[in-house]
């Protein structure tokens, strides 16, 4: 079936089989592709694909800029900006009291 999927759109396979279509909860917003790349083109060229790159710095700077806040930190996710929170505020010990409908990494970081 996955070489099925590789050489076909979603519609050719929904056609093929005689599904359904798929009801979509949500979609992303996508840039266009020519926009995509040349941003890629940017990152490439410039040899910064981690942390604290250019597109990192100017989307943090207008982040700020629009929330009117002093500072602001980006975080690659919620597992590290949970981490970082923790130790911000030297919660090092005692008790922490969390949902228990919450991604495993929100009492992980407490261990």
């Amino acid at each position: 079936m996955l070489d099925v999927i590789e050489k076909h759109s979603t519609k050719d396979i929904i056609d093929k089989y005689g599904l359904a279509d798929p009801v979509f909860v949500t979609q992303p917003t996508m840039p266009k592709l020519d926009d995509y790349q040349e941003c890629l083109k940017t990152i490439w060229e410039n040899r910064w694909l981690t942390n604290d790159g250019q597109f990192h710095q100017e989307f943090e700077r207008r982040l700020k800029e629009y929330l009117g806040v002093e500072h602001l930190n980006l975080f690659v996710n919620g597992t590290i900006a949970l981490l970082v929170a923790l130790q911000a505020l030297r919660i090092n010990s005692g008790e922490v009291i969390t949902t228990p409908f919450t991604f495993a990494a929100t009492p992980h970081v407490l261990y």
